[in-house]
């Protein structure tokens, strides 16, 4: 079983070029690839995601048109976003023959989520410079952990590398993209 342990800061078009420098000069990180995305969240037939915290998402890379089916399930931690997350990639290049494949088994789209993302590597951290239609710049530092024992660990060394990025706890953004969105919709 997989977790991811993430964190995700609200930053302004100013500090981005500031945070790019910090990861490349300071870090010696990696610039890994930029790109489109679209992410389509499902609502479950029988259960209600907003309740138990739950996301069914599937996600379409537009510069290759690859698709990812993700299951997110409820917050591990309040103070960090930690959860299971299980993710199937699958071939098929026909976003609207897998959301009918949805459809047909009682899933609702609800909402569509798009952003460009510009990915980092530092050690062991994926560093995302989000720009996100409608809500602006994001930068999501996550690492993904096996075993449920070291979460406390992770977090505590996901906390310390933030500060490296000169991000505050209290900038932290605990809302997922959805929940952004659906709330400036008054949809929430």
């Amino acid at each position: 079983m997989s977790f991811e342990v993430e964190l995700k800061f609200r930053v302004n078009d100013f500090e981005i070029q500031n945070i790019r420098n910090i990861i490349l000069s300071e870090l010696k990180g990696k610039f890994i690839d930029k790109y489109r995305e679209t992410d389509i969240y499902l609502s479950h037939p029988c259960r209600n995601f907003r309740e138990t915290d739950e996301a069914l998402r599937i996600r379409i890379y537009h510069n290759d048109n690859t698709i990812e089916i993700t299951y997110k399930g409820p917050k591990i931690s309040s103070d960090v976003k930690t959860r299971n997350e299980i993710t199937i990639v699958i071939n098929e290049q026909n976003v609207d023959k897998v959301i009918q494949f949805f459809e047909a088994l009682g899933f609702k789209k609800v909402i569509e989520v798009h952003k460009e993302r510009e990915v980092y590597n530092v050690e062991n951290y994926t560093i995302n410079i989000d720009h996100v239609k409608d809500l602006g710049y994001f930068i999501e530092i996550e690492t993904m952990v096996n075993n449920k024992e070291v979460l406390d660990k992770a977090i505590d060394e996901l906390k310390e590398f933030c500060k490296k990025l000169k991000l505050n706890d209290n900038r932290i953004e605990h809302k997922t993209y959805l929940e952004l969105i659906l709330e400036k919709l008054g949809l929430s």
